[in-house]
């Protein structure tokens, strides 16, 4: 009788770790790797928006966004697990080029549009 109330003590707590694992541990890691993936995400798109600069004159400003926004969703699809979609990718951007233009010191430019410039 002893045997079968520490095997069920035993099965218990051992039932209770596995759960507080699953509760606490996983979702800890899986924020972790999110984040690490997010801090990559969001250097690739400085550095993209940059190039574009770079690479088209203020007046492409067309082309620099599309250049831009098709970079950053192939980044995306290809080597992250975010699972971003392209409208929120796009509100990303320009909250990058906002970042961009401030850091640059190109704030207040003549340049009034919040699109890849």
């Amino acid at each position: 009788m002893t045997s079968e109330l520490v095997l069920k003590v035993l099965l218990s707590v051992v039932s209770v770790i596995a759960s507080l694992v699953g509760i606490y541990v996983i979702p800890a890691l899986k924020t972790s790797k999110h984040y690490k993936e997010f801090a990559m995400l969001n250097d690739f798109m400085i550095d993209m928006v940059r190039s574009a600069n770079q690479i088209y004159t203020p007046q492409e400003w067309k082309e620099k966004k599309g250049y831009v926004l098709k970079l950053v969703t192939d980044y995306v699809n290809s080597r992250t697990s975010l699972g971003l979609m392209e409208d929120q990718i796009d509100a990303l951007i320009e909250g990058i080029v906002r970042e961009v233009k401030v850091y640059d010191g190109a704030e207040g430019a003549g340049n009034s549009g919040d699109t890849v410039n």
